[in-house]
């Protein structure tokens, strides 16, 4: 108190401003750093778990429209509607490619990794039953083409899209967790903001308090 009173009182409440004022630069940079964490956790979510279950999606549905479509030529006998359906095949499997593609590049955990191997092992045996029905369906061997969808087909597609579900199923788990992590960052920020502004409100005031009792002695 004593050194406090020597000094002139521009120079006290120079002093208390200032350290009211690194105060709560230390509280902008805390809630900086907060921010900052709750930002990298919503661009996450955004720009990668929801990527990866859109393209996820967008396989199933691919293989969805190839397994309708196969199925449609089958019933057909007009040659130019199943060339027509044939197209949409091929527009399907690139759809899915490019998808898959996508996937690939951002699936990075090794739970993630299973997943996708496990939907390219399923995949590759429902492919080569899918193009067996088209040439059957093609041909006009409508009987042997339906016991094949029936006895093969079906079951291969329905594993291959198990799969796909259980990569979405998981990939939506991760976006949901990403959210949870950011919503508990938000909540611990506002607490420490609160009571960081609660503090400083305190710091100033005692301050305030010492300063007017060194000048009025």
């Amino acid at each position: 108190m004593t050194s406090l009173s020597n000094l002139k009182i521009g120079t006290r409440l120079g002093l208390g401003f200032a350290a009211v004022l690194l105060f709560l630069a230390l509280v902008a940079g805390l809630a900086l750093n907060s921010l900052g964490g709750i930002q990298e956790r919503l661009e996450r979510i955004v720009h990668d778990n929801n990527v990866k279950v859109a393209m996820a999606n967008k396989m199933l549905d691919s293989i969805r429209d190839v397994s309708i479509y196969g199925g449609e030529i089958v019933l057909m006998t007009d040659e130019a509607s199943m060339r027509e359906q044939v197209k949409k095949i091929a527009a399907a499997r690139e759809r899915f490619a490019e998808a898959k593609a996508v996937l690939t590049k951002r699936v990075t955990t090794g739970a993630g990794k299973a997943l996708l191997a496990k939907v390219e092992e399923m995949h590759a045996v429902a492919v080569p039953l899918n193009n067996q029905l088209l040439e059957l369906g093609l041909q006009n061997k409508s009987q042997e083409a339906t016991e094949l969808l029936v006895k093969k087909v079906g079951p291969a597609v329905r594993t291959t899209l198990a799969a796909l579900d259980d990569m979405v199923d998981h990939q939506t788990k991760r976006a949901e967790e990403a959210s949870a992590e950011a919503t508990a960052d938000y909540e611990r920020t506002r607490t420490l903001m609160l009571g960081l502004g609660v503090f400083a409100v305190l710091l100033g005031a005692a301050i305030a308090w010492f300063t007017t009792r060194s000048i009025t002695g």
